[in-house]
């Protein structure tokens, strides 16, 4: 069989592009549905079928996300290409690049980014130089016209070639004389929203196990306790209040599907999920139908949107009691534990021993907690956000049915912990001087997030405005003798400031 030539170098670059690029509008053809076939596909197969397999680039280094549509990381983790996608043959307008420009500060790591729509191609070198940024505009071409000779050229500066070389235990600084604070505040937030959206994926799973008796009764009554005591707090319906009101219309009002989806609806919900439930209810026996355990089972589906609430407020619970305490760590208040030294010989630990199995990364996070329940009662203490635990004394009394289902979620657990340690221990908190959580909220996630969290903080600018008209400044003489009172203070934002104001004047020294 007579041997293929070999192509050009760059042949195959144009050649996947171009058959991207016709995939991309085939499928627009034949789904005729909007975004369908446009840049979300296109940036799926560049990601996949491109920059993975013709530059190289692991699958676990290439990541999709929002704010950037495709980012490049090396060996570290550390961002060092951005890929900007717009829907093929779409011509930018001048808002789109200057937006694009902006993005570029956020990681001070990254060394190239590529603006394309498909057939026209940008590639822009980074520099920085002591916090001042440079985007320099280094070569372009158009796919309909390009030689392969200059396709490699422009793509060989992008090919994986493992890790970029920066200092060894390279750390953002949380502080504002950082250069790049407002780097390390967006990537500190990327961070903390990935640990989030694992955690809440971890507990949703955990809880309807729990709640369902996979891990014995103790488990199970503790679930179910503490979901209907956080919606008496919200001022929500419980499943048995609800099932009791079902059952009270199925005696009034029979086997009405009418009457049934009426007075669901009438305690707030809606959606197709309320019709499938109430459909099942009306094929249970009469017997059952008028069993109220047997009918509040049935409709836990329908309160699903709450269950991920109260997984997204443990999940803050606990990433928040990590945080503090790697805080509390970087200013020398509390023992290192979880960084350093400590972090090392955690993430080093096997994770089986001879009495069965260790989780490392758990145990020193709940040695942390149980240490700190005394200092900080409020926060550290066991309370209804620790549903989740399943603790040892309870366990030898499991069957090895419900211990063989705790065994994957220990595990995950673990790995979820130890990535979060992992993620925290790429920044210095060492004289931070940002509220985290208040920047977090206020610059970088979505206005649809921050609605579906509740939380909203008063700006920075608009607590020291306030606090300067009512005359709580650092110069005003006997600063320490006024009274001072917020019976709101929510996250804190202006008993913090005034405080650091106070021991400006005391001390001569401002607050972190």
């Amino acid at each position: 069989m007579p041997r293929r030539p070999e192509q050009t170098p760059g042949t195959d670059l144009i050649e996947r592009l171009k058959e991207i690029l016709r995939r991309c509008e085939a499928t627009g053809e034949q789904v005729n549905f909007p975004g369908e076939g446009g840049e979300r596909r296109f940036r799926l197969w560049l990601a996949t079928e491109f920059f993975s397999d013709l530059l190289d680039w692991p699958g676990t280094s290439v990541v999709q996300g929002e704010r950037f549509d495709l980012i490049l990381r090396d060996d570290a983790g550390l961002p060092v290409i951005t890929i900007e996608t717009k829907t093929p043959y779409h011509k930018a307008s001048a808002k789109e690049r200057r937006d694009f420009e902006k993005r570029l500060a956020a990681f001070p790591t990254l060394r190239f980014a590529i603006f394309t729509s498909g057939n026209e191609w940008e590639r822009y070198l980074i520099q920085h130089d002591n916090g001042v940024e440079s985007v320099l505009e280094d070569a372009r071409f158009e796919l309909s016209s390009v030689g392969p000779t200059a396709a490699s050229s422009f793509f060989d500066p992008l090919r994986y070639n493992g890790k970029v070389l920066l200092p060894e235990g390279y750390r953002y600084r949380v502080s504002k004389d950082e250069p790049f604070i407002q780097t390390a505040l967006m990537r500190l937030t990327s961070d903390l929203e990935a640990c989030i959206a694992d955690l809440i994926s971890y507990f949703n799973g955990l809880f309807h196990g729990l709640r369902e008796g996979f891990a014995g009764t103790d488990a199970q009554t503790v679930a179910q306790a503490v979901y209907s005591r956080w919606s008496s707090e919200s001022l929500r319906v419980t499943p048995n209040r609800l099932a009791q009101a079902v059952c009270e219309t199925l005696r009034s009002e029979g086997t009405s599907a009418q009457a049934l989806l009426d007075c669901i609806k009438a305690f707030g919900f809606d959606g197709p999920t309320v019709q499938q439930v109430s459909e099942s209810i009306l094929g249970l026996s009469e017997r059952n139908r008028n069993n109220e355990d047997a009918i509040a089972k049935m409709l836990w589906p329908i309160f699903e949107p709450y269950i991920k609430q109260l997984c997204a407020q443990t999940a803050h619970v606990q990433l928040a009691r990590v945080l503090l305490y790697r805080v509390g760590e970087d200013e020398e208040v509390f023992d290192k534990h979880l960084t350093g030294t400590a972090l090392k010989n955690i993430l080093s630990k096997q994770t089986a021993n001879v009495l069965g199995r260790a989780y490392p990364a758990t145990e020193a996070l709940e040695l942390v907690r149980s240490r700190m329940q005394n200092f900080l009662p409020s926060i550290y203490t066991l309370g209804e956000f620790d549903w989740w635990m399943v603790k040892a004394e309870y366990r030898p009394g499991l069957t090895s049915s419900q211990r063989a289902w705790l065994l994957p979620h220990d595990e995950d657990f673990e790995r979820l912990n130890s990535a979060i340690l992992q993620r925290l221990n790429r920044y210095s908190f060492h004289g931070v001087d940002v509220d985290i959580w208040r920047n977090l909220y206020e610059n970088y996630l979505p206005e649809d997030e921050r609605q579906r969290l509740g939380g909203f903080y008063t700006p920075e600018a608009l607590v020291n405005l306030v606090l300067d008209l009512a005359g709580y400044i650092s110069d005003t003489e006997g600063l320490c003798k006024l009274s001072y009172i917020d019976p709101s203070c929510g996250s804190g934002a202006f008993v913090t400031t005034a405080l650091g104001r106070l021991l400006e004047q005391n001390y001569g020294c401002c607050m972190p």
